[in-house]
């Protein structure tokens, strides 16, 4: 059983060793997979080396983290206008902040996730905190291959996401 620090690492180091164009041929199945999610979708706009799993020619909710540490969401589309939030982050820069239950899905970066659900992220435990009384059925992880571990042990706080999608495909926990 991996600690969620020893998950984090492993699963880091998977992703950044990607080459950059196996990454954008796995970015572009996951998109396919994801483009008919129907409803309200909460995605994210991935970093560098993280996998992104929303086409933004379509309609999503990207997050926006409150003083609380929450997420929040808020409607985008390509070619909205983006300002710097919290950690850096981009987001829309105007419009309603709608609530996680106001989505259908919420998309969920990760660094590692085990059989059962249980993610590491980059540690700030937004999602965590976000995701708490959010149906499992809706917290769907995005990975790249190489990226599913064993066993992560869980912490108290963890809240394990109800499905997976990688390039290879769904699963639900």
């Amino acid at each position: 059983m991996l600690t969620p620090v020893q998950a984090r690492s492993l699963g880091l180091n998977r992703r950044r060793q990607l080459a950059p164009a196996r990454r954008a041929v796995y970015n572009a199945q996951l998109q396919s997979l994801t483009a008919s999610l129907p409803g309200r979708v909460a995605a994210y706009l991935a970093l560098p080396d993280e996998a992104a799993p929303w086409c933004f020619a379509k309609t999503a909710y990207l997050p926006v983290i409150q003083p609380d540490q929450t997420l929040k969401f808020r409607r985008y589309r390509h070619g909205d206008p983006l300002e710097r939030g919290a950690l850096g982050i981009s987001v829309p820069s105007s419009g309603p902040l709608l609530d996680v239950a106001d989505m259908d899905w919420v998309l969920v970066p990760l660094t590692a996730i085990d059989g059962v659900g249980v993610r590491t992220g980059l540690g700030g435990g937004f999602y965590d905190r976000t995701l708490l009384n959010t149906p499992q059925s809706r917290r769907v992880g995005v990975a790249y291959p190489g990226q599913r571990v064993d066993r992560i042990a869980a912490q108290p706080w963890d809240v394990p996401l109800g499905r997976l999608v990688t390039p290879a495909g769904w699963t639900r926990f």
